[in-house]
């Protein structure tokens, strides 16, 4: 019997979605499905502080639940897409948002560290079907240069996302408390679970039979062995290794170190973020003209740049709030060069198993986010200051590294019929 259950039905209606919905509304529901697991990724890092006091823990321990999130953010990728493959993607969407919600209210009750560590677990156990489903259904619905910019749409909110629920954090940790910030997701949840019931219809086209026991050797592995998906892969991972490195001790930096209060801090996020749109602007432009492996190889050094100024300045006692904010300004533009073609690309060749190369995709972009935590938690911990500008430095070099090991990959194997322009 066919592993593979084909349904014209899905497909007919996925096509009558685009132009009923609008190419407009399905991005937007497939960005902010993406980008709900950011939002409680950084709308609560202005609060660390005030939660390490309240909950009569150190700061160290609070940082942690970053990494509470970020595990089960990474591993159950690697099963909801497959699971989307199966089951549909509408299902899957649904299940995951719910845990989100369930997590996000256990959150918002939290009495102690213990809780919130299994409250950000389930957070991240239910974000994580958002961010790999949402780039599953982009890919069952759109080809060629759509696919590069709806794809390129929901990778630019999802890095925008933390940069800005900082800002509303502090106001609501400054006005609310602490606990706002994960009452605040629930209604988010909420309100992104509803337009995906009420306006996304399935999607999935074939539906490939769930056989656990077979994933990693049938489904993953093939993906995994492939020099293109892993060169692009990897490229996309560099920014985000950075990105976290800063979302785990700049917060308390700038509270402890430089003076700001928890809402002054969050002011700088969305500053600094904002230089993602700058990067895919500038992506865009280029890809009209340039092949993508100027544009990347240009991503990645100006990721470089940034890195080497944040820890210069540090070095040198002058890493005030307005210099780190126009470092991470620079780094933004690098990440938003890069992670939407590397993201597109990754996942392009592989068009029935979309969810499983999503899944993988977002796995290895999590896993560099964890590193980029958990070094910079435990080198500021063993150096005994605040070591988030060396690790964003390593991460920006291991960038330059795998740009060279990939270099044939990126520079030719592309452009022998991938893309070759978008819009």
């Amino acid at each position: 019997m066919s592993s593979r259950i084909t349904d014209a039905s899905t497909c007919q209606t996925s096509q009558e979605a685009v132009r009923s919905i609008g190419i407009g509304r399905i991005t937007a529901i497939l960005a902010a499905v993406a980008a709900v697991g950011q939002v409680s990724t950084t709308i609560y890092l202005p609060s660390i502080p005030m939660m390490a006091v309240q909950l009569g823990t150190p700061e160290s321990l609070v940082q942690l639940t970053i990494v509470a999130y970020l595990v089960p953010f990474a591993l159950f990728q690697l099963l909801a897409g497959p699971v989307s493959d199966s089951r549909g993607r509408r299902v899957t969407l649904a299940w995951g948002l719910g845990l989100f919600i369930l997590g996000s209210g256990l959150g918002a009750l939290s009495w102690n560290v213990p809780i919130l560590f299994v409250a950000r677990f389930l957070q991240g156990v239910g974000a994580s079907a958002g961010y790999s489903v949402s780039r599953a259904v982009a890919r069952d619905l759109f080809e060629g240069s759509d696919l590069t910019r709806v794809i390129g749409d929901i990778a630019l909110i999802f890095a925008l996302a933390p940069g800005c629920m900082p800002l509303v954090g502090g106001i609501a940790n400054d006005v609310l408390g602490w606990r706002a910030n994960f009452a605040i997701p629930v209604v988010f949840g909420l309100a992104i679970l509803t337009a995906v019931l009420v306006f996304l219809p399935e999607t999935l086209r074939s539906r490939t039979r769930l056989d656990v026991a077979r994933l990693a050797g049938v489904v993953y592995m093939p993906i995994a062995r492939s020099a293109h998906f892993l060169s692009f892969a990897l490229l996309s991972t560099v920014p985000f290794t950075g990105l976290f490195a800063f979302f785990a001790a700049g917060p308390a930096y700038t509270i402890n170190v430089v003076g700001l209060t928890p809402m002054q801090f969050g002011m700088l996020p969305p500053i600094a973020v904002s230089g993602v749109l700058v990067g895919l602007k500038l992506s865009r432009r280029m890809l009209r003209r340039s092949r993508a492996g100027q544009v990347i190889t240009l991503g990645i050094v100006v990721g470089l740049v940034a890195a080497g100024l944040i820890l210069s300045l540090h070095r040198f006692g002058l890493l005030d709030a307005a210099a780190l904010t126009a470092g991470m300004f620079i780094h933004g533009v690098g990440l938003g060069i890069i992670v939407p073609v590397t993201s597109a690309e990754a996942i392009r060749p592989f068009g029935s198993s979309a969810g499983a190369a999503s899944a993988l995709l977002g796995f290895i972009q999590m896993t560099g986010a964890i590193l980029g935590t958990l070094v910079t938690s435990q080198l500021g911990t063993l150096l005994g200051r605040y070591a988030f500008p060396e690790v964003m430095l390593a991460g920006a070099l291991l960038g330059c590294l795998v740009l060279w090991l990939s270099r044939r990959v990126i520079f030719e194997d592309l452009y022998a019929g991938a893309i070759r322009r978008t819009d």
